[in-house]
């Protein structure tokens, strides 16, 4: 198997109406098998047929996103105004403790997340401040009233902190009863660095807001629609 071999395999498929990625990938898999394998000596120089593609995450309008917020209460509530107006991830908001709600000088510190049940740094490796806005300062003082430091402030009615499963259903479940078209929970949260950028905030800002470790995995959050476009044009004139 070689480059000359592996172009002809690939048109041979998209003759045939069959995608090229899956089929492309499977013979990387074997071939990495057979090399761990001690059937090849070495793996064969193959290059790289199918392009990674950048799809944009989906986002809600303002309008939704209003909805959203007033439509939930109790702490699936706290949970989306955590990822809609602070950017967390959602294992991030189930492992934010009251003492990294800092209420007097309104900023969150974002210091772990929840995964797969296990506690662990933010996926950047780093911890980071996220300044809050003044509707989510006071939904949080509510939130976090009468609770121990070191309690989470997101906890269902048993006092423990929701699976991940239990928040997607219930968040598939507001999403129906709104009305409103359904998309992922971690859409709130390109929705929120989407939004600082069109409102002017720079790249820079939002990467350090979000936590990712380069602008360019910023940059895969930064929606340009065709309003932004003609916005840009017109400042030119």
């Amino acid at each position: 198997m070689d480059g000359t071999k592996l172009r002809a395999f690939a048109a041979g498929l998209t003759a045939r109406g069959v995608q090229v990625k899956g089929a492309v990938n499977l013979v990387r898999t074997v071939l990495r098998a057979a090399k761990e394998s001690g059937v090849l000596a070495r793996l064969p120089d193959l290059p790289r047929l199918v392009k990674a593609t950048r799809k944009l995450p989906d986002t809600f309008t303002e309008e939704e996103l209003a909805t959203l917020v007033d439509g939930s209460d109790g702490w699936l509530g706290t949970l989306i105004r955590l990822s809609a107006h602070a950017g967390l991830r959602m294992g991030e908001g189930l492992a934010l403790e009251v003492g990294d709600v800092d209420l007097d000088h309104g900023l969150l510190l974002v210091r772990r997340a929840l995964s797969a049940g296990e506690v662990l740094t933010p996926k950047s490796g780093d911890e980071r401040v996220v300044p809050l806005t003044l509707e989510l300062a006071a939904h949080l003082g509510d939130a976090v009233a009468a609770k121990a430091p070191d309690a989470c402030v997101v906890l269902n009615d048993r006092s423990l902190t929701p699976a991940r499963q239990d928040v997607l259903a219930r968040f598939k479940r507001l999403e129906r009863k709104l009305g409103l078209k359904e998309r992922s929970f971690h859409a709130l949260r390109h929705s929120f660095l989407s939004r600082l950028v069109r409102r002017g905030a720079s790249v820079e800002a939002v990467r350090v807001l979000a936590g990712h470790s380069s602008l360019t995995v910023t940059e895969r959050y930064v929606h340009a629609t065709g309003n932004d476009l003609r916005h840009a044009i017109d400042l030119l004139r």
